[in-house]
């Protein structure tokens, strides 16, 4: 039966999954739990979690049986590998951005700025990330600021965009156009704000 089981086992997961089993066998392991793939009868590849044991003689504790439980998460290694993708891409979208960039935590404190951000705000990389958000916005323009934070977090709006102030490392005022949206995970809690500011200052200047 063992070996019936292990013949659907994916190739490249064969040797694992023998391992796997003779250490439950021999004693070295009581239980086992691990994901490996399968082929199914159509020989599609299919991944499993699989869970399970060996059933030992009361007396003589010889191998009587395995008893395993298999779990079909083929959705959600799918799932996954197209979330590393996105992740992938947005990384690159996000360095790459001829606009400044940031990622704040719920607590307003910046996970992650790219390039074009520290250049807006004259701040090196390894200093971006050590600030709260607040620290950025020009002191007039705060609670106006906090205000929408506070509105995407209970849901009573879904993004806000619109000319926003804020200040340089030097103190200089800011102008930029920010448009800020919440992401949320499949149990919709709050996970991130990501800002994304087109700096106009030099086009306020130029129109005073």
């Amino acid at each position: 039966l063992v070996d019936h089981w292990l013949e659907r086992v994916h190739e490249a997961d064969r040797d694992h999954a023998k391992a796997m089993v003779k250490d439950c066998v021999t004693g070295k392991t009581e239980k086992f739990r691990t994901e490996i793939r399968f082929r199914d009868r159509n020989e599609q590849i299919i991944w499993m979690l699989v869970r399970g044991r060996i059933i030992r003689d009361a007396v003589s504790q010889e191998p009587q049986r395995l008893i395993a439980v298999l779990t079909d998460i083929t959705r959600q290694k799918i799932l996954d590998s197209a979330l590393r993708q996105s992740e992938q891409r947005f990384r690159g979208v996000f360095e790459s951005a001829g606009h400044g960039m940031v990622i704040v935590s719920p607590e307003g404190v910046i996970r992650k700025g790219n390039k074009a951000l520290c250049k807006i705000f004259g701040y090196r990389k390894s200093q971006i990330h050590q600030i709260e958000y607040e620290q950025l916005v020009y002191a007039n323009d705060l609670e106006e600021h906090q205000k929408i934070f506070r509105q995407l977090l209970a849901a009573q709006a879904d993004h806000y965009c619109g000319e926003r102030r804020f200040k340089h490392i030097s103190g200089k005022e800011i102008h930029a156009i920010a448009s800020i949206s919440l992401v949320r995970d499949r149990q919709n809690n709050p996970v991130h704000f990501i800002a994304q500011l087109m700096d106009i200052t030099d086009y306020k200047l130029a129109n005073r």
